[in-house]
């Protein structure tokens, strides 16, 4: 569901949506446009009930408007209150990591901290492949490896991701530690098995 179009949908009615999934279309529609004064009042009913629910919503909100610092602060209590609860939309969640990964674009000396709030996984694991894909975005968008990068890709092993970006990200870690060994090779590796291009064998 689109949440601007719900939002749009409800705003000419004379009161707030009754049913569970309505609620949160229109709360999510407010927290990607940042009104945080109409979202406060729906936050509060939420808390009661999904309490993690309330807390992405209000980090999706600041994340996507608010000073870079209070929205950092923002996000990590979400995923905090996702490491207590992980009973929220899961849609709710993929949009708080989408608004991690656009706050990083938005003010990119946060984004070791981003990447640090999202290393530790949520309760029972839930949106696993989703916070890992986002991990691994936040330390490729970093301009050199940050002094934890073999920590954390080392969570990726055994079995890495073979995309060549994220195998160059790997090599370029293991040389700040100074080595150059598998990650090399798996780079080399990677390189060596393209089908040669066309033009690759055309002279001039």
């Amino acid at each position: 569901a689109d949440p601007q179009a719900a939002l749009a949908a409800w705003s000419g009615q004379p009161a707030l949506p009754r049913a569970w999934l309505e609620k949160l279309a229109v709360a999510t529609g407010l927290a990607e446009a940042g009104r945080l004064a109409d979202l406060a009042p729906m936050v509060a009913e939420l808390r009661r009930a999904s309490p993690s629910d309330a807390a992405l919503l209000e980090a999706i909100a600041i994340a996507r408007h608010a000073d870079p610092a209070l929205a950092t602060a923002a996000l990590a209590a979400g995923w905090a209150q996702l490491r207590l609860s992980p009973w929220a939309y899961p849609a709710l969640g993929q949009r708080a990591l989408h608004a991690t990964l656009a706050l990083a674009r938005r003010a990119p000396t946060r984004t070791a901290e981003l990447l640090r709030d999202l290393r530790q996984p949520f309760a029972v694991d839930v949106l696993h492949d989703d916070r890992r894909r986002t991990v691994l975005a936040l330390l490729a968008s970093l301009p050199q490896p940050a002094p934890e990068c073999a920590e954390v890709l080392a969570d990726f092993e055994p079995h890495f991701p073979w995309q060549l970006p994220l195998l160059q990200l790997r090599a370029r870690c293991e040389a700040r530690l100074g080595g150059r060994g598998r990650a090399d090779a798996d780079v080399r590796s990677f390189l060596q098995a393209q089908p040669a291009r066309l033009s690759d064998g055309l002279g001039g």
